[in-house]
């Protein structure tokens, strides 16, 4: 699974793992020689697709929408922040990326390519046309965090 935000002396996040973390925490294992190490946190992406897909209809977009915080069963974690939390969403594209990178092999395609291509969807599908210029589908909360959704 994908680290957890924060663990060993504290555990301010409910154990959950923050999908807006994963590089920052496992992206280094591939780009250090380490791909393997990074693909043992890839399949929870695989695993939870479905659910991920479930999420963008519920939104009325296409492809996959990854949930900021999270446990092993795919769920956003209750939150009033959370849910409207956006830039983990190309995380799973540069991740399998690191690690076709790091291997070069057409078996990594075969592995994550269903991942990135329904990411993808959501990447492109998400922005909407209002008055001539493309805004960023709602729901979403500024880097701040402290705005209404």
């Amino acid at each position: 699974m994908p680290p957890q935000e924060e663990g060993l002396f504290s555990n301010s996040w409910y154990g959950k793992f923050h999908l807006e973390m994963h590089p920052w925490h496992a992206g280094w294992q591939a780009m250090w020689g380490h791909a393997d190490m990074l693909e043992r946190s890839l399949p929870w992406y695989v695993g939870n697709l479905d659910n991920a897909r479930a999420e963008a209809a519920r939104h009325h977009v296409k492809g996959a929408w990854w949930p900021k915080m999270v446990g092993p069963e795919g769920r956003n974690s209750p939150s009033l922040v959370s849910p409207f939390i956006m830039w983990q969403q190309p995380h799973p594209i540069l991740l399998a990326e690191l690690v076709w990178r790091a291997e070069n092999d057409p078996a990594v395609l075969d592995r994550y390519g269903e991942v990135v291509e329904a990411t993808a969807d959501l990447l492109a599908t998400w922005p909407i046309e209002r008055d001539g210029r493309l805004n960023l589908g709602m729901p979403m909360i500024p880097a701040q965090e402290n705005y209404d959704p």
